[in-house]
């Protein structure tokens, strides 16, 4: 008796551990995805040689042309990245600098905890890692302080968690930058929408092109995969349960089910990008093309230069999937319990009666 009671103790403490890291896992993989999607929020253009403050100006005032004649036009933020020498308070270090024409937010995902990034038209303003801070000015303190970035006076703006010494700064006018952020069209395939758009403003094609939010919206769809198997043995569970209905009842739970899964589907389809939904379920050639089309698109990803903002993102999704991975372990060993006691159940049930 002491056995077998402590056997379902320790079979009630596993399932309670199980459901614990399978919440966990769910709360680490949408945190995670949620730091992905801060680090790709637009679409990235990247180019191997610079564009002037003429060239960046002379394709705003496109843009705001094609929005004034009521079509639909981007945001344009140009941005570079380069080794830059960080002076102040009589000290020096080597810090990765993000230089910004626009939204800095586009460039680099910093969370300012002090402060903010500089503004889109703020050129003699910046945002330093803690890192960089203790360094030149052993203090967090350095809101107002002035440092020198490139030959040039810059007053910190903001102060943002960072393990290595990074800047993002206004870039000045006499500085070419080679990579684009633009805001996502509202298109189904704003990748497509960039690439016209660029064509259209005279910048010419990219050499690389990032969309590293099509990789954060399908892993946010992958964060609801244990939620969807659990719903899905819960379906089944059920399912043990309805067949002994009358067939009227049967039949009016299946129609709430389906019910359900209609009023669901638009939901679960907003998680995925526009482009990975076709435009006619019955159109075969569709799904033969995606899975051409989606290694394109991870080995175009995959060959980006890396640069900040990406290596923190892709560091993201590799906890995201961590923590779709130790979420779903968890959803297994629950199932796995159930199933086990339920047998049981049925077995004891059995030699009870036959006794």
């Amino acid at each position: 008796m002491n056995g077998r009671y402590l056997q379902t103790i320790r079979r009630k403490s596993g399932c309670i551990l199980a459901a614990l890291l399978c919440l966990a896992g769910l709360l680490w993989a949408f945190t995670a995805n949620a730091a992905a999607k801060q680090c790709w929020p637009s679409v990235g253009l990247r180019y191997n040689s610079g564009f002037s403050a003429v060239r960046r100006e002379n394709a705003r005032t496109y843009a705001s042309e094609q929005t004034q004649a009521g079509e639909e036009a981007p945001m344009l933020t140009f941005w570079d990245e380069a080794q830059t020498e960080l002076r102040a308070n009589g000290r020096s270090l080597t810090a990765t600098t993000v230089w910004v024409d626009g939204d800095a937010a586009l460039a680099y995902p910093a969370r300012c905890s002090v402060g903010g990034l500089p503004g889109a038209g703020d050129r003699y303003g910046c945002a330093l890692s803690e890192t960089a801070a203790w360094q030149l000015f052993s203090s967090a303190d350095v809101v107002g302080l002035s440092v020198e970035l490139a030959g040039r006076i810059y007053t910190v703006r903001g102060l943002f968690a960072g393990g290595y010494p990074l800047a993002v700064a206004g870039a000045a006018d006499e500085m070419e930058l080679s990579n684009i952020e633009l805001s996502r069209s509202t298109l189904s395939d704003p990748r497509q929408a960039a690439l016209d758009f660029v064509q259209a403003a005279g910048l010419g094609s990219p050499d690389q092109l990032c969309c590293g939010y099509s990789a954060a919206a399908l892993a946010a769809a992958g964060c609801w995969l244990p939620v969807f198997w659990v719903a899905v043995w819960a379906m089944a569970a059920l399912w043990h349960i309805v067949r002994m209905w009358q067939p009227l009842y049967r039949q009016l739970f299946i129609f709430a089910a389906m019910l359900v899964f209609a009023l669901c589907l638009p939901a679960l389809l907003g998680l995925l990008p526009g482009w990975v939904i076709p435009a006619r379920w019955s159109d075969f050639s569709f799904w033969t093309d995606l899975a051409a089309v989606l290694a394109e698109r991870g080995r175009e990803w995959l060959a980006l230069r890396p640069f900040a903002k990406d290596v923190e993102g892709k560091l993201a999704l590799l906890q995201c999937a961590g923590g779709i991975a130790i979420s779903c372990g968890g959803t297994l060993y629950l199932r796995r319990q159930v199933m086990s006691s339920h047998k049981r159940y049925v077995l004891r049930d059995k030699t009870e009666k036959s006794t």
